[in-house]
């Protein structure tokens, strides 16, 4: 899971929970957690290998996320404010993240439309 976490949270809690107002995740399903959340709005896997980008915009309080330079989720659109840092949960033994340059992004589309096949 990748996505912002609240200056000052617990490291050792599950911010990915519904009732969690600590974090903003994507997860590899692409399913949004955390802040009314529960890995909803999937928009397709994330493979190995994919990169994956994130702009959080304070101001307008949202974050989004593109995969591989295309918009991918519909990502937070509100109340993505305060004190935040990037944060990275890995959950399998050999889990690895590498951070790299961000490509050129598409531009962002506020009618963003779901993939099929995903539930």
């Amino acid at each position: 899971m990748f996505g912002l976490v609240r200056d000052g949270a617990a490291w050792d809690n599950d911010h990915a929970e519904r009732d969690s107002t600590d974090a903003w995740y994507m997860g590899d399903s692409s399913g949004l957690s955390g802040n009314g959340k529960s890995f909803d709005d999937r928009a397709g896997d994330i493979d190995e290998g994919q990169i994956v980008s994130m702009e959080a915009d304070l101001d307008k309080g949202t974050l989004r996320f593109w995969v591989d330079g295309k918009q991918h989720s519909p990502g937070f659109m509100s109340g993505v404010t305060g004190r935040v840092r990037w944060a990275v949960c890995l959950y399998y033994k050999g889990a690895a993240v590498e951070i790299v340059p961000t490509p050129e992004l598409q531009p962002w589309s506020a009618s963003w439309v779901r993939r099929g096949g995903d539930e």
